[in-house]
């Protein structure tokens, strides 16, 4: 393959051009990779580092088995939503609004976890 490709002086001028930018640019990509290369290994220097600082991790100790008895209770908080409030970007209805979609997403989320605990 590469026998078939012409010396630079039979090509035209804007190929051999092309050619020279395609090598610029893979310098510089490569020039980049190197930074990117220097940034992580300094990364990952400095995370060794703190944890030889820290000392020895003591090991995690297991979980104590959960005793309760009986399902969870999902308890919303529901205060201070300024009913009253009249403002203009404020009022009754957008108050309304807004706990319509808390109660909405509280719904979601509990059905998420629920899924998960008794």
């Amino acid at each position: 393959m590469l026998e078939n490709l012409k010396p630079p002086e039979e090509l035209p001028r804007d190929v051999v051009e092309l050619r020279r930018a395609v090598v610029r640019l893979q310098r510089q990509l490569a020039s980049a990779k190197d930074v990117y290369q220097h940034l992580v290994e300094a990364t990952h220097r400095a995370a060794y580092d703190a944890t030889l600082a820290a000392g020895p991790i003591l090991p995690v100790r297991e979980p104590k088995p959960d005793r309760r008895k009986g399902p969870e209770a999902a308890l919303w908080v529901m205060t201070d939503w300024q009913g009253a409030k009249v403002t203009p970007s404020y009022n009754s209805q957008i108050m309304v609004k807004r706990v319509m979609q808390f109660c909405e997403k509280a719904v979601r989320i509990t059905e998420i976890q629920r899924a998960d605990h008794p």
